[in-house]
């Protein structure tokens, strides 16, 4: 679900996996203080759901792109 085609996993759900298990990644990454990695992996879910024209994709990786924000105690980024 890392790598390859995005699309091509489509999974069950209203989120394609490759995103969803990006924003995951990025969540666990920003609990364990690794909130550079973090943000790099929200953001790239972010990129493939907006390429996927997946609206509630969108809104799951800029959630978890948040919360790294927000673990990191960077709330004014979280918010934009």
């Amino acid at each position: 679900l890392l790598g390859g085609d995005h699309a091509g996993a489509r999974g069950d759900g209203l989120v394609f996996p490759a995103v969803t298990v990006r924003g995951v990644l990025a969540a666990a990454w920003a609990e364990q203080g690794r909130f550079v990695s973090a943000q790099q992996r929200g953001e790239e879910a972010v990129r493939i759901a907006e390429s996927l024209r997946q609206p509630h994709g969108v809104v799951q990786a800029l959630l978890y792109l948040a919360y790294g924000h927000h673990r990191r105690g960077r709330h004014a980024e979280a918010g934009d």
